[in-house]
């Protein structure tokens, strides 16, 4: 819990030594990368190009397109050793890109146009082009190219557990301004979402499996968290009783599934953007 006016760092985060830390561009900053480092630990992260200032074993600073032109092909990627000067050390790592496929390419220019519509900007070449790749920079020196950037895509599932606590836990609402006052509301929250996510475990392992003649669908997350606290938040007054759920609980999640969507097959798993 910080108060107000206080932004997101990497400095206000407690850092245990030989700990990965993953964050998005919002984080890139040297000083937080620094104060990771300081403490023992390493860092994988979204490059923000407009804050990222790295330099070459020779000590002469990059410039990250000229890097970037390199990468031409659709889901090549490509690998620099870089040096980053904080203000009290300098630090080597990695800095990992891929280039992003077409119809990645269009929605990041989607984004860029949308928001400079909506703050009534214009969006520099420059950053339009940078939009054309992921850039991630990583201090853990083990692990190939294609592994740092699977990795780093791993975040989004986290940021989906996220997503959901917040639309459907209401994690971000706390009625009160105070630290005393909200933990006990933040923290009554969070065990609710525990106990969320255990019902759907205990559903998925008692409950027999669902026999419908229908083409399996993806299972859905979001719907069936949200069914199971619907169950939690009636328990004491339920709709239907809490055994009947669990018993019947593989059917319920083939009955929440997603329909199935037409999507563009891609080549590599990586080729999307994250973030």
């Amino acid at each position: 819990m910080v108060g107000a006016g206080t932004g997101e760092s990497l400095n206000r985060l407690p850092v245990a030594p030989r700990e990965l830390i993953l964050a998005d561009a919002g984080y890139c900053s040297i000083a937080g990368i620094e104060h990771v480092r300081q403490q023992g630990a390493d860092v994988l992260l979204r490059v923000n190009p407009q804050s990222f200032v790295a330099f070459s074993s020779r000590g002469s600073r990059i410039v990250l397109l000229s890097l970037l032109r390199r990468l031409s092909r659709v889901g090549q990627h490509g690998e620099w050793r870089v040096v980053l000067q904080g203000q009290n050390s300098s630090f080597e790592g990695r800095l990992c890109a891929l280039r992003k496929n077409d119809r990645a390419i269009k929605e990041a220019h989607r984004r860029l146009h949308r928001r400079a519509s909506k703050k009534q900007m214009i969006t520099r070449a420059e950053t339009v082009e940078l939009a054309k790749y992921v850039l991630l920079f990583t201090t853990r020196f083990n692990g190939s190219t294609a592994q740092v950037l699977e990795f780093y895509r791993m975040r989004w599932q986290i940021e989906l557990v996220f997503k959901r606590l917040k639309s459907l836990v209401q994690l971000g609402h706390v009625p009160k301004h105070d630290d005393r006052s909200s933990r006990p509301w933040v923290y009554g929250k969070l065990l609710v979402a525990l106990l969320t996510q255990k019902l759907i475990r205990i559903g998925q392992d008692i409950s027999p499996a669902s026999i419908n003649s229908r083409p399996q669908r993806p299972p859905s997350p979001w719907r069936e968290f949200s069914f199971a606290l619907r169950n939690i938040q009636q328990a004491i007054e339920p709709d239907i009783s809490l055994e009947h759920v669990l018993l019947s609980w593989n059917e319920i999640a083939q009955a929440l599934a997603e329909e199935s969507r037409r999507r563009v097959l891609q080549p590599q798993l990586l080729n999307r953007a994250t973030v």
